[in-house]
């Protein structure tokens, strides 16, 4: 521990004598006026023009960047007030008054859309770029969504080359080159997949501002390569909105009341679907989503405590319960019956305070799980009856802390953050279950099945557990180049391995006005520990103290010019959890453990065309093209990953015929997942060797499904107070699918039509 402690001491205390001798000369130099400028959604405005005067004069001016920042010298001889200008096209011009004899006189405006009509033509702010690795901002979100089997599911616009979907193609359980990204709302840490049964977010599109995906690289502020960052809306105006929604799946209501100083913004979302099914007499096991009954509610609170800092509140409270029951097929003549059902709950607490050089945030949360599943064979008279019954609840108390320093071009980052669970209780009850989640792509026994169902067969849990991490950051500009570099210390409380460091190194520099060329290094460590229903995961908390964190080296870099990008990375991540059985005698099947010896390889590369406003404004169009090849390692065996999808082409366009009408469609074409034959267990249950152990691993993954073909259609027509959207979606699922039998291969191909109304006031 004192090894990892001492050069990160040195680390702290070489950018604390960086930071003051900074902050020395600043103090003692000419006054400086700084502030930020942001559009109503909170987001910066770049190239805003800000002109002070003083007594009805032009003293200085300059424009901000593209953080939204600007900096403003004013005369050591200045004793009166001075009066801010800030304009923007499309915006409405805004002054406001500073008195430059405050110590830290900071100023943050938020500018009102304002369209300018110039004969036929109307200018207003840009519409963004559909990106998959930047922001996505609230109007991608929206027409994605519409897109979607859910129409208010917000994960439905996250699209890139490198993203997979587990479950179905409108799944919510996206994976980013085999990994799961953590979720932040708000800067909280909320989970892997945080969904409805992974079908879709649990929170509705209305009440999110934007997105940031990042799949090729986190700085040291994060644990793992892929984040998917959500903000919620924070109107801080004087008017209240409100949106109602109504679709085939579910209808949701958001509202959202405030002035300058505070705001209230909420949202309820309710089950439909399952009300409309039960009109209908509908028994198949080809329904790849099955009718669920949920609900989720969301608030967010903020208040203005004075021009530097705010407080802001959020909640939510989500349920969902799912029944369902398949048929039989080919492979299993018994059906499952299936019953999941969760529960939970979360507030946090969260303070903004932004000066001239100083960015501070915290915040403290509490969150309560409770998820139980259980599945049986539908025929009890079955001999090798399924049994699984499974509940786990735990309550978590999370807290985080940043101070960024902004110094001329150069950002100096220090922040922690902690994660503690207690209590926390899992009680799994399974027979002939191999511990695979019901989405998983193959589904058969485990190669020594009665070994676990006599060791595994019935335990509990009750535990209490302990991360944290603390994080330095610099971001510099050198010349043309801009360097960022980072540590992070991570403490796993249960873990065999308690304390890891890690490092972040990225090299970013803009050619011209049209062009960027970037390169990343990282290293990560994670929690092997994950929801509960998750691969291994039940015997993965039973053997916490034997395990170490997941480790990950990844190399990503990527050319951009103007609409194209094109990009290449290789992932190489060991330590991960694999069952691993104990030979003895030969007559006897092996005991079965969980260790740190798993392995797995990710690389490829990817070409991304993105282009908003063709053709004078009609068409927005998205396109790429990723290759991916996808390896594990299985007690020194190769074989193919589940997720090795090799090739992926999407496209997806929308056609602004006029102000109010769009219509566009996305085709995603993609190879076949991986999948293991079915492995009869007649066959295997007296073969105790580890020669034919090793065989049955190189059998794993040796098939592959079809190639995966989807083409969706959207019309979308926006009136005063109306929005109207129908889609024809083409649910298919070749790889996987959200409801699985023993056998694994359950197929839904069809024509999926849904239509959304929304009022807005």
């Amino acid at each position: 521990m004192n090894s990892i402690l001492r050069p990160l001491f040195k680390i702290l205390m070489a950018i604390a004598l960086l930071i003051s001798s900074h902050i020395l000369p600043a103090v003692c130099s000419a006054r400086t006026l700084t502030g930020y400028i942001f559009d109503t959604s909170d987001r910066p405005l770049f190239g805003a023009t800000i002109f002070a005067f003083s007594r009805g004069k032009i003293i200085t001016g300059t424009a901000s960047d593209s953080t939204g920042r600007f900096q403003l010298k004013l005369p050591d001889t200045l004793k009166t007030r001075v009066v801010l200008q800030i304009s923007s096209i499309g915006y409405e011009k805004t002054e406001t008054i500073v008195d430059p004899s405050e110590t830290d006189p900071a100023v943050n405006l938020i500018l009102e859309t304002k369209p300018i009509p110039i004969g036929r033509r109307v200018v207003s702010p840009a519409r963004p770029d559909i990106t998959e690795s930047k922001f996505i901002t609230r109007q991608i979100i929206e027409q994605r969504s519409a897109l979607s089997f859910v129409p208010s599911d917000p994960i439905s616009a996250v699209k890139g080359p490198q993203v997979i979907r587990a479950g179905s193609n409108y799944s919510a359980k996206i994976r980013i080159n085999g990994t799961s990204p953590d979720y932040y709302l708000n800067n909280f840490l909320i989970g892997h997949d945080p969904s409805h049964y992974g079908m879709f977010a649990i929170l509705p599109s209305s009440a999110v501002n934007d997105i940031k995906v990042t799949e090729q690289g986190t700085n040291a502020a994060f644990g793992t390569p892929g984040a998917v960052i959500m903000t919620s809306c924070a109107p801080f105006d004087s008017s209240m909105h409100g949106e109602l929604n109504l679709s085939l799946v579910e209808a949701t209501g958001t509202a959202s009341l405030g002035n300058k100083k505070y705001f209230v913004n909420s949202s309820v979302r309710k089950s439909v679907l399952d009300k409309l099914v039960r009109h209908f007499d509908i028994h198949s096991d080809r329904r790849t989503i099955p009718p669920t009954n949920f609900q989720d509610i969301f608030l967010s609170s903020g208040l203005k405590l004075n021009a530097a800092a705010k407080f802001f509140i959020d909640q939510y409270y989500v349920r969902d319960y799912l029944s369902y029951r398949t048929s039989s097929t080919s492979a299993n003549q018994n059906g499952i019956n299936a019953v999941h059902h969760t529960d939970t709950k979360f507030i946090g607490l969260r303070l903004e305070s932004l000066t001239s050089h100083f960015l501070i945030k915290a915040g403290a949360a509490r969150r309560q799980d409770f998820e139980e599943y259980s599945a049986s064979s539908a025929n009890l008279t079955a001999q090798e009856n399924l049994l699984v019954n499974l509940s786990a609840r735990q309550s978590a108390y999370i807290g985080n802390a940043e101070i960024n320093y902004l110094y001329r071009q150069d950002v100096f980052t220090i922040g922690g953050n902690l994660n503690k669970t207690s209590p926390r209780s899992i009680r799994p009850n399974q027979n002939n279950w191999n511990f695979l989640p019901p989405d998983a792509t193959s589904d058969n026994p485990y190669i020594y099945q009665e070994s676990l169902n006599r060791r595994y067969g019935r335990f509990q849990i009750n535990d209490r557990e302990t991360d944290a991490a603390v994080y330095l950051c610099c971001l510099q500009a050198i010349g043309p180049w801009k360097l960022e570099n980072g540590v992070r210390l991570q403490y796993f409380g249960r873990l065999l391995r308690k304390s890891e460091l890690a490092s972040r190194h990225s090299l970013h520099r803009g050619i011209g006005r049209q062009s960027q060329i970037s390169f990343f290094y990282g290293t990560f460590f994670e929690n092997p520990a994950g929801r509960i229903l998750e691969q291994y995961q039940s015997l993965i908390y039973l053997h916490l103290g034997s395990l170490r964190a997941i480790r990950t080296h990844l190399y990503s870099a990527s050319f951009s010019r103007g609409a194209w990008r094109i990009g290449a990375f290789y992932k190489n991540t060991d330590r991960l959890p694999q069952l691993t059985p104990v030979f003895g005698n030969a007559d006897f099947d092996p005991e079965v453990t969980i260790e740190s010896g798993g392995r797995a390889r990710f690389y490829g590369a990817e070409l991304v065309f993105n282009k908003a406003d063709l053709l004078s404004g009609l068409f927005d169009l998205y396109a790429y093209f990723g290759h991916t090849r996808a390896e594990k390692i299985v007690d020194n065996i190769v074989v193919p990953h589940e997720l090795n999808a090799r090739n992926r082409l999407y496209l997806e366009t929308a056609c602004h015929l006029r102000r109010t009408t769009t219509i566009g469609g996305e085709l995603s074409i993609r190879s076949g997942n991986c999948y293991t034959p079915r492995r009869e267990t007649d066959n295997i249950q007296s073969n105790y060797s580890s020669s034919y152990y090793y065989s049955q691993i190189k059998n794993e993954n040796s098939a592959r499904f079809p190639a995966n073909i989807t083409f969706n259609l959207f019309y979308m027509i926006r009136l005063a107070h109306f929005d109207l959207h129908l889609s024809l979606a083409n649910v298919t699922n070749h790889s996987n699918a959200i409801v699985s039998t023993t056998d694994g291969y359950i197929y839904d191909t069809g024509l999926m039509p849904s239509f959304g109304l929304k009022y807005h006031f």
